[in-house]
């Protein structure tokens, strides 16, 4: 239980880091 609680914890990490990340590109290429 808490190996899939922290494992769903990271992914949603992983993917909150990738959408920021692609806003600043994003940002970077139209600015």
């Amino acid at each position: 239980m808490e190996f899939r609680k922290m494992k769903g914890f990271t992914v949603t990490s992983v993917k909150t880091s990738a959408e920021d990340l692609i806003l600043n590109i994003v940002k970077f290429y139209e600015a």
